[in-house]
């Protein structure tokens, strides 16, 4: 089935966060693949349209009343068809060639965009790492720190309630009892 110009250029990929390619590389590498099939299409229609003008234009020969003068028209024909079949499939060579030439171009572009994608990716994920890395290392040398102080720290003397202070107080001068 042949992709169309139109369905490049409609299609719709879904996000995958992360591991995605950027949107606007996508969008740009299929509007070149469109414009790249709408110029082989127009070089395909324009080799056949040349093909039936070569075909129409070439008059057809008063047909002779005796059998060797008509296998030599014959033969004439079909030298001249095959003449013209031979251009029209050298044309579609070429043509074919040009666009195996794109098409492989367009393929090693896309490559190349996908591998910096991937490596963009890889830098961005690498950094956030490294900040998540150095987060991590900045509570723990944080905690390390309440720990080493709550542990340095001399434990709190208990404050005397004020009952506690009386009895303390009654015990070294007594209430004297009436």
């Amino acid at each position: 089935m042949a992709i169309t110009p139109e369905e490049l250029r409609e299609v719709t990929f879904r996000w995958a966060p992360l591991r995605g390619y950027h949107p606007d590389d996508v969008d740009e590498f299929l509007e070149r693949m469109a414009a790249g099939i709408e110029i082989l299409a127009t070089r395909v229609r324009e080799a056949t349209e040349q093909a039936v003008r070569v075909e129409q234009s070439t008059p057809m020969p008063e047909l002779p009343e005796d059998d060797d003068a008509m296998r030599e028209v014959i033969l004439a024909s079909q030298t001249v068809a095959d003449e013209a079949l031979d251009r029209a499939r050298d044309q579609a060579r070429h043509v074919l060639a040009r666009a195996e030439e794109y098409a492989r171009i367009l393929l090693e572009e896309a490559i190349a965009a996908t591998d910096r994608t991937r490596a963009e990716a890889c830098e961005a994920t690498e950094a956030d790492l490294r900040k998540l890395r150095t987060a991590r290392d900045r509570l723990h040398v944080q905690a390390l720190a309440v720990e080493h102080d709550v542990i340095a720290s001399p434990l709190p003397q208990p404050v005397p309630s004020w009952p506690a202070c009386l009895h303390a107080i009654e015990q070294v001068f007594p209430v004297p009892t009436h």
